[in-house]
């Protein structure tokens, strides 16, 4: 069954005869990640890192009879004429390629995007995700109404890090999410906030999706990732009052702006100007590194960046928060022109440059702190 939208609502029953041996895996909170390549099966999990499902044995016809049943509940095909079928489940998508494309064998990637915020703000400092320090700013950023840019490589866990985020929007404030797949499920994480959940499609895209939303009078628009030639009607939700956050690919905050730039199509303004404009608009990039050593994978945290742009044109991008490889947290003065946003909502924040550990080991204070 398909409901308003295209995401496929399966029974158990159903979703058991399709998966099979995969069950276990799908229904364990733990795993992130189901990828089966037709000689092994492999796991993301959030405790165990990457590893591989060993003597469990899932071959290319395995593959396709699984894509063959999703393909007739998806009202599509899947066989040599149609070699790669995708589909979305209420908490799961999922990309079947068949052996005809794929010539080492049929594959299957499952990504599952649950309903819950996998983030909690009492084991962030715990599991070295972020520091309490970090993490108040953060807070304060979306109090603030700071427009905020998450970026990382795949899988770094960027969706969840603005799901986590809109818990702390206030709750009078109205959301509307647009995604083309749904992953962030806010209606569900935060069922007592104004939420408003887009998804887009053939019919409506993501230009369309933001031009509609300017007219349900959004305190926040929250973009699920930023690709292309919509991050223009983004920016122009910005200049109306909107506020934002998005999720961008590149693997350091401080490029955020020259990456959002690169997406501008057929535009009217220069660069020069774009550039300035981007500064002006957003107001925080974080980084999100992925950390991968014998298997293990560990997220957290890396960046914090504050962007600028003053009225002599000046365009800055001050990093306030870093960590480095050996996980030692470097904390920057705040500009004072950050310190202003956040105050004229009434929000005031202790900041003093250091250098810690996350076990809270001060190695460094004050001026020493960039030595």
């Amino acid at each position: 069954m398909e409901n308003q939208n295209n995401t496929l609502v399966l029974s158990q029953e159903k979703l058991e005869m399709i998966f099979g041996k995969l069950m276990p895996y799908i229904n364990d909170d733990d795993v992130t990640d189901i990828n089966c390549n037709s000689r092994s099966v492999w796991l993301d999990s959030i405790t165990k890192g990457r590893y591989e499902v060993k003597g469990l044995d899932i071959d290319s016809d395995e593959i396709e009879r699984m894509g063959y049943l999703m393909s007739n509940e998806n009202n599509e095909q899947f066989n040599v004429a149609y070699p790669i079928l995708q589909a979305e489940l209420p908490n799961m998508r999922l990309q079947f390629v068949h052996r005809s494309v794929a010539i080492s064998g049929s594959s299957v990637s499952i990504r599952k995007t649950p309903s819950v915020s996998r983030i909690n703000a009492e084991q962030v400092q715990e599991n070295e995700y972020c520091t309490k320090k970090g993490l108040e700013f953060l807070k304060a950023a979306a109090e603030a109404q700071l427009n905020t840019v998450v970026c990382g490589m795949t899988g770094s866990g960027k969706t969840e890090l603005v799901k986590f985020l809109s818990g702390y929007i206030n709750p009078w404030e109205r959301i509307i999410t647009i995604e083309d797949t749904l992953e962030l499920h806010l209606v569900d994480v935060y069922p007592e906030k104004d939420i408003v959940e887009l998804e887009v499609n053939d019919i409506v895209d993501y230009d369309a999706a933001i031009k509609s939303c300017m007219r349900m009078d959004p305190t926040w628009v929250l973009l699920s990732e930023a690709r292309s030639s919509e991050i223009k009607e983004l920016l122009k939700s910005i200049s109306t009052g909107a506020k934002i956050m998005t999720t961008i690919h590149t693997d350091d905050a401080r490029d955020i702006p020259k990456r959002m730039l690169n997406m501008f199509s057929d535009n009217e303004l220069s660069n020069d100007k774009v550039e300035n404009m981007i500064y002006d608009y957003v107001d925080v990039g974080i980084h999100i590194e992925k950390e991968m050593h014998q298997g293990s994978m560990h997220r957290y945290i890396s960046q914090i960046v504050v962007f600028n742009y003053d009225e002599n044109g000046g365009r800055t991008a001050d990093t306030i928060y870093e960590v480095t490889p050996d996980h030692i947290v470097h904390y920057y003065p705040i500009p004072e022109s950050t310190f202003k946003k956040l105050a004229k909502k009434g929000i005031f924040i202790e900041w003093n440059q250091q250098v810690v550990g996350f076990d809270g080991h001060v190695y460094a204070a004050g001026g020493d702190a960039d030595e």
